[in-house]
C-alpha cells in the first residue's frame, strides 16, 4: 500500500523525528546513558534500559508504543544501533510510523546462514480468525477496532469441518485459536471478558494483498488445515 510505504521509508530516513519531546536525536542519548556492569564479568556498553528493550524485541512477536511504552522509547532513540544488532543476528527491522509498532523479520538469506527464526503454520480455526481481526480494522473510522467474543465463535463455527464429529475437539480447537490471538498480542481482553480490542499490530504484519490472499485460501478450501500466517515465530516460544 502505498502510503505505508512512503510511512516507512520516512520512518527509516528520519530516526531525530522520534525522539518524543521535539529534541534531537544523537546515538548517545540512550545507549551509553548510566550503563553499569549487570554481571561479573560484563562488557556492555549498551543502558539497561536499551539492553531490556533489546531483549524484549527478540522474546516477543512485537513492540508497539501502546502496549511496551518502556520499550519503545529506548529502541526509536537508537535505531542505528537496533537494526545493526538485528542484522547481526540475520534479522531485519520492520517499523510502521503510522501504528506505532515494530517486529523483527528473518533476513532473506541465500548463501545458507544459520536462521533464528521460522517460518510456522497456523491452522485453519487461527487463520480463519486473522480474516476476520484483520478486517474488521479495516471498518473503525476512530481506528480502534472492537470484537465480541460470540462474534469470534460464530466465525469459527462458519469454518468447521463438515468431516468432524466430535463437537468437544472442535470447541478445543476454536478455544486455542482464541488464545494463540491473545498470546500473540492481536487481542487484548477488556475488563468484562466478554469483548476484546484488536491490536493494530495485525494492519501492520497482515498487509492487504495478504488478506485477499488467505481469504481465498478459506474460500476454496475450508475443509484443511495447516494455511500459513504472516508472523514468524521463534523456536523457544
Amino acid at each position: 500500500m502505498t502510503d505505508e510505504s512512503r510511512d516507512l521509508a520516512a520512518f527509516a530516513e528520519t530516526p531525530d523525528a522520534l525522539g518524543g519531546d521535539g529534541s534531537h536525536w544523537d546515538a548517545a542519548d540512550d545507549a551509553n546513558a548510566d550503563a553499569s556492569e549487570r554481571f561479573a564479568g560484563d562488557e556492555g556498553t549498551w543502558a539497561p534500559a536499551l539492553r531490556d528493550a533489546v531483549v524484549h524485541l527478540y522474546k516477543r512477536r512485537f513492540i508497539s508504543k501502546a502496549q511496551h511504552p518502556q520499550h519503545w522509547d529506548p529502541l526509536v532513540r537508537n535505531l542505528p544501533l537496533v537494526r545493526a544488532d538485528l542484522n547481526n543476528h540475520n534479522l531485519t527491522l520492520v517499523i510502521d510510523t503510522t501504528r506505532e509498532v515494530m517486529f523483527k523479520k528473518q533476513a532473506p538469506i541465500e548463501d545458507g546462514a544459520p536462521t533464528l527464526l521460522r517460518d510456522v503454520s497456523y491452522s485453519l480455526e487461527e487463520t480463519a480468525l486473522l480474516v476476520l481481526l484483520r478486517s474488521l480494522t479495516m471498518d473503525t473510522a476512530d481506528r480502534v477496532a472492537r470484537v465480541d467474543h460470540a462474534d469470534l465463535l460464530t466465525t469459527l463455527s462458519e469454518y468447521r469441518p463438515a468431516h468432524v464429529a466430535d463437537e468437544k475437539a472442535k470447541a478445543e480447537k476454536e478455544a486455542r485459536a482464541i488464545r494463540k490471538m491473545i498470546e500473540i498480542g492481536i487481542l487484548r481482553r477488556d475488563a468484562n471478558e466478554e469483548a476484546y480490542t484488536i491490536d493494530r499490530v495485525i494492519e501492520a504484519a497482515l498487509p492487504y494483498d495478504t488478506l485477499l490472499a488467505l481469504h481465498e485460501v478459506l474460500y476454496n478450501a475450508p475443509d484443511s488445515n495447516g494455511k500459513p500466517g504472516e508472523f514468524d515465530d521463534e523456536g523457544d516460544q
